[in-house]
């Protein structure tokens, strides 16, 4: 019923959709650079041996099907005084556009501000894109999205963004047009390189199917409050303390649910840079899905990941790197959940008959 891309065959049910289907990528790219300007032509075509017709619910009526597809595209970049402009337009196979245009200013004394403006057809079909949207796809989306850094003083400095959507389109979940609209503001400090504190609200308002609803009246707000802060201080020249501190509002209709979270870290790096250890505890607690909270931990491949907290419980995690000069970086994490009162966790293959889950990884990266 869908392309998966994420190559994983962790459980049975992943595994089943190894060797379904073989893509075969073109692709011819162009190029014209001058010291102020840039222009790209970019064509990418794509097959499968497999063709593609699944049944398709109202929502997904303008979705990729067949065993083909191509797209076509021009982008620019200009740089004049302190503006700098992007865009591109694209075509997909079957005639349907997508439109992005931007552009960045930084203004004196560190100012900056952003604008985006984009329009993709319902119908446009690319398989491969990235580009901004709030949409699952780059489909069935117009919005304007703006940005803006305000340094406040030497410590001090203020950020936010605005961004509306629309969907002209059906979604999942919303049989009938709709729209959305993102907010975000951050105060952030800064009085040194190694410490740093900020607090940050973000809003979300979407719409979605209201419950036993009219064919006059389908679609009614669903409203998202967040707010996160976060606390990095050194104790010494090796040791470093991260607090987080998160709560969350959510409504719809006569639906109702809060969360809130607090976390802290420790790490500690040897002299010579070659140890670096960290642990953290985390206490959440947010009965309801629709109020779960992600927070930040140490990881092995980046710097840090967002894990999605979602009941009542504790999160304990631990991460030690090693790295030598000779034999490369070694990493290894261990991290547990506690949910008391609980006896599962998660559901399907992956259930587990406790009231606790854990996990470990091992890492080891090299140059030859």
């Amino acid at each position: 019923t869908a392309w998966h891309t994420d190559g994983l065959h962790r459980t049975a049910a992943e595994s089943e959709h190894r060797h379904q289907a073989q893509e075969q990528v073109a692709a011819v790219v162009w190029r014209w650079k001058l010291p102020q300007l840039h222009v790209g032509l970019s064509w990418l075509g794509y097959r499968w041996d497999t063709p593609y017709y699944p049944e398709l619910p109202p929502y997904r009526r303008y979705a990729l099907t067949g065993d083909r597809g191509w797209n076509i595209s021009m982008d620019y970049r200009f740089v004049w005084n302190m503006i700098q402009g992007f865009g591109e337009v694209a075509r997909s196979e079957n005639q349907a556009t997508a439109v992005l245009a931007g552009f960045h200013c930084l203004w004196p004394h560190g100012i900056r501000f952003t604008g985006l403006y984009r329009w993709y057809h319902p119908a446009y079909h690319s398989h491969s894109a990235n580009a901004y949207r709030q949409n699952t796809s780059v489909a069935n989306e117009t919005g304007v999205y703006m940005g803006m850094l305000l340094p406040l003083s030497a410590a001090w400095q203020l950020a936010g963004c605005w961004d509306w959507a629309g969907f002209g389109w059906l979604r999942y979940g919303t049989d009938a047009p709709s729209s959305a609209l993102n907010s975000v503001i951050r105060l952030t400090c800064k009085p040194s390189s190694d410490a740093q504190a900020f607090l940050q609200w973000t809003y979300r308002k979407a719409q979605a199917n209201k419950t036993g609803a009219s064919v006059s009246q389908r679609i009614t707000d669903v409203v998202r409050h967040a707010v996160r802060g976060v606390c990095r201080y050194p104790l010494s020249s090796q040791t470093v303390w991260d607090m987080q501190l998160g709560m969350t509002w959510y409504a719809k209709e006569a639906h109702h649910a809060s969360g809130r979270m607090t976390a802290q870290c420790l790490t500690w790096q040897s002299p010579d840079g070659r140890w670096r250890c960290s642990g953290q505890l985390a206490w959440f607690d947010m009965p309801d899905y629709q109020a779960r909270i992600y927070l930040s931990e140490k990881d092995l491949l980046y710097e840090m990941s967002m894990n999605m907290l979602y009941r009542t419980g504790w999160r304990a995690a631990c991460m030690v790197r090693f790295a030598s000069e000779h034999w490369g970086v070694f990493r290894c994490k261990w991290g547990t959940v506690w949910y008391p009162g609980e006896e599962t966790v998660g559901s399907g293959p992956a259930q587990i008959n406790a009231g606790h889950k854990s996990d470990f990884r091992l890492q080891w990266t090299g140059s030859f």
